[in-house]
C-alpha cells in the first residue's frame, strides 16, 4: 500500500514539474500572456462557471467563450478556460493562526476548483472568522467587523487577477490575531509604484481574466481595488500595508478591532500596557497604585500612563476624596 502511494506521489510530482517547465518554455518564447495561450489540458468542464454566468443573466455558449478568450477559433481551449474550469489546477491555501505568528494553527484549508468557486468558498471561510465587535454609539449598537467585507473580496480578487500563472503554486491567505495577509506569486508589474496603485493606476498581468470579472460584476472597474481597500480604513488609526516582496505580491489588512477602542465614533489603537489595564479592570474600578502593581512600574509612571489614557478616552476618571478612581467605559 505504501509503495503504491509513493509511486502515485512521484507521478503527480513529475507531472507538476513537467507542466511548470512547459509553461516556462512557452513564457520564454512568447509575449508572456499566459491566459491567452493554448491550454495543455483540453478535457475541461464548466459546471460552476456556467452557474455564475446564469446567475448574472449572461450567456455562456461557444460564441461567448470565443469572444471572452476562453476558446480559439478552432475550438481549442486557452489557459483562461483552464482557470475558469472545474479542473483548474491552481489552489488557494488558507490558514487561521493563534497569535501574531505562524507557530500555532487554529484551522487551515485548501480550496480547489474553478476560480469562481474558490472566490465563493474562500470568502465564506473568512466570513466565519471575521468577528464582530459591538459598540454603543449614542442610542444605537454599531457592529464593527475585524475586516470590512469589501476589503476581503478586493484583496483576494486582486491576488487572482495579478498572480503569475506560469508558476505553479497556491495563493496563501493567512489570518492572525492582528492582521490578514493575501500572498500571490508574481511581483508588481514593471513601472507600477505604490503611489500609482493608491491612485488607481493598474497594469494587469491577466487582462482577459480581469475583463471576465468586470463583465460578471466581480470587480467594479479596473484599478479600483487598492483604493477601495484603503478607503475602508479611512477613519481608523491602522492602515493596510503592501510591503515589497521579491517574486510575490502581499496585501496585509490590519484587524481594525485589535487593541482598538472606539471613542466618539473614531478608533483609538493602544499598546500592550493599555491593553493589560483594560483587560484586567474592564468590570472594576482601580487606582494608580493598582495599575503600578499590575504593570510592575512606578506609581509616577502609572499616573502618566493613566493621564494619557484618560485624554484618549480609553478610561474614565473621577475624584474620590484625595484619590483618583479609574474605570473602563462600558
Amino acid at each position: 500500500m505504501l509503495e503504491g502511494t509513493t509511486i502515485e506521489f512521484k507521478r503527480e510530482f513529475n507531472e507538476k514539474v513537467i507542466n511548470t517547465m512547459l509553461r516556462q518554455m512557452i513564457k520564454d518564447n512568447s509575449a508572456g500572456q499566459f491566459i491567452a495561450e493554448l491550454s495543455i489540458e483540453q478535457n475541461l468542464t464548466f459546471e460552476y462557471t456556467g452557474k455564475i454566468f446564469t446567475e448574472n443573466d449572461t450567456k455562456f455558449g461557444q460564441q461567448q467563450k470565443q469572444s471572452l478568450g476562453l476558446m480559439l477559433s478552432d475550438g481549442r481551449y486557452t489557459n483562461l478556460a483552464l482557470l475558469l474550469s472545474d479542473q483548474c489546477p491552481y489552489t488557494t491555501k488558507a490558514a487561521i493562526f493563534e497569535g501574531t505568528n505562524k507557530e500555532k494553527f487554529k484551522d487551515r484549508k485548501e480550496f480547489t476548483g474553478s476560480i469562481f468557486k474558490q472566490i465563493d468558498d474562500v470568502l465564506a471561510y473568512l466570513h466565519v472568522y471575521n468577528r464582530m465587535r459591538g459598540v454603543i454609539e449614542g442610542a444605537y449598537r454599531i457592529d464593527h467587523p475585524d475586516y470590512p467585507e469589501v476589503t476581503l473580496r478586493e484583496a483576494y480578487v486582486n491576488a487572482l487577477i495579478h498572480r503569475d500563472y506560469y508558476i505553479e503554486g497556491s495563493i496563501l491567505v493567512s489570518m492572525f490575531d492582528d492582521r490578514l495577509e493575501f500572498m500571490s506569486i508574481g511581483g508588481v508589474m514593471p513601472g507600477v509604484t505604490y503611489e500609482l496603485m493608491l491612485a488607481g493606476v493598474s497594469v494587469t498581468r491577466n487582462e482577459k481574466l480581469a475583463q471576465v470579472f468586470y463583465r460578471l460584476n466581480i470587480i467594479e472597474a479596473f484599478g479600483t481595488g487598492i483604493p477601495r481597500i484603503f478607503s475602508a480604513y479611512e477613519t481608523f488609526a491602522v492602515k493596510p500595508k503592501i510591503p515589497v516582496i521579491n517574486g510575490g505580491f502581499l496585501i496585509s489588512l490590519p484587524n481594525r478591532n485589535y487593541n482598538t477602542i472606539f471613542v466618539n465614533e473614531k478608533s483609538v489603537t493602544y499598546g500592550s500596557n493599555e491593553q493589560r489595564l483594560i483587560t484586567a479592570f474592564t468590570n472594576s474600578s482601580f487606582t494608580k497604585e493598582d495599575a503600578a502593581m499590575l504593570l510592575n512600574i512606578s506609581i509616577n509612571g502609572a499616573y502618566k500612563l493613566l493621564e494619557r489614557m484618560k485624554i484618549q478616552g480609553l478610561i474614565n476618571a473621577q475624584k474620590a476624596g484625595k484619590k483618583w478612581i479609574y474605570n473602563v467605559p462600558g
